[in-house]
């Protein structure tokens, strides 16, 4: 009949149906379905294999965008550290050479950092080798950013230092040049005009006219006035720090009184005539580290009015 398989029983002389009976089914199914599930597996593990997990597929691509940060952060301290080093060139070459500090030396800069315990937290973490150096670039960085810190407030100290010191220094003539007559006596031995020998002396005398003002050469305070009735009669003495002084003589009257502050320019008193004279005059000197020493050597009466005003109202 159609459809249906026959097979000859050689036992039995006769055709029988073909049809298998449950239990050879069965087992057919189970071998069909463990060879196809065999299959499947084998083909999804190596599927696995060649493209990877979605998870796994995930963490890379986590991974990969990491790393990707790290080495942009890496150029981004690649590029400070760069900065920095052309920094501490400009510190060492330039603004200490001017203010007369020494360079810092190698040492301080590159100085210790970190210590060997300090990176361990960090040995779990993905792709630890990379986090722990960059880690450490930073430090580095910082440290030497502290190090160049501390260089630019020690140099900005010096400065204000040297500015105060510029301004103190005594390099303005007391009287401007078209004030003074004449200089009527240089610093060094002389003959004394009253007392007819020779004798040192101690500054420069500028005459000029009775009440003519008198200017600070340089910022400073009002140490003392004194009066003698022969001698330097009426005198002022200014104290201008770094170990420079300045002292007025035989003057006719003061515009300051001790302790006061003064500025280069300002007006701090007026030529006179008082004490041992023989005419009016401005006695200067000029004392460093109390000793006395030639003016001529810190400032120039070569100098017009202009210049002279420009001076002294700064």
């Amino acid at each position: 009949m159609p459809g249906k398989n026959y097979k000859f029983d050689e036992n039995k002389l006769l055709y029988t149906s073909d049809k298998p009976g449950f239990k050879e089914r069965f087992n057919n199914f189970v071998k069909f379905f463990s060879i196809s599930f065999l299959s499947a597996l084998i083909f999804v593990i190596a599927f696995f294999s060649i493209y990877g997990l979605p998870s796994e597929k995930y963490l890379i691509r986590k991974n990969s965008g990491l790393i990707s940060k790290y080495n942009a952060l890496k150029d981004v301290f690649s590029e400070f550290d760069s900065t920095l080093a052309e920094i501490q060139l400009k510190d060492d070459s330039l603004y200490r050479i001017i203010l007369e500090k020494q360079p810092l030396s190698p040492e301080i800069r590159q100085g210790g950092f970190g210590g060997t315990d300090k990176y361990k937290p960090l040995e779990n973490l993905e792709n630890a080798d990379l986090v722990i150096s960059e880690a450490k670039r930073l430090d580095i960085i910082s440290k030497k950013a502290d190090v160049q810190l501390n260089s630019y407030n020690e140099v900005l100290k010096a400065a204000k230092e040297k500015e105060k010191f510029h301004k103190a220094f005594p390099a303005l003539s007391p009287l401007p040049e078209e004030k003074i007559g004449y200089i009527s006596d240089y610093f060094g031995p002389r003959m004394h005009p009253i007392h007819n020998e020779e004798l040192f002396h101690w500054g420069v005398d500028l005459t000029a006219d009775i009440g003519t003002e008198i200017h600070a050469p340089g910022d400073g305070v009002v140490e003392e006035l004194n009066y003698h009735s022969v001698g330097y009669g009426k005198t002022l003495l200014i104290d201008h720090g770094f170990g420079f002084k300045t002292l007025y003589a035989h003057l006719s009257g003061y515009n300051v009184k001790a302790g006061d502050t003064v500025k280069r320019g300002d007006v701090i008193a007026f030529v006179g005539n008082a004490g041992t004279s023989s005419g009016p005059h401005l006695h200067y000197e000029i004392i460093k580290d109390g000793k006395k020493i030639n003016p001529f050597n810190y400032f120039t009466i070569d100098m017009d009015s202009i210049e002279y005003l420009s001076i002294i109202s700064r």
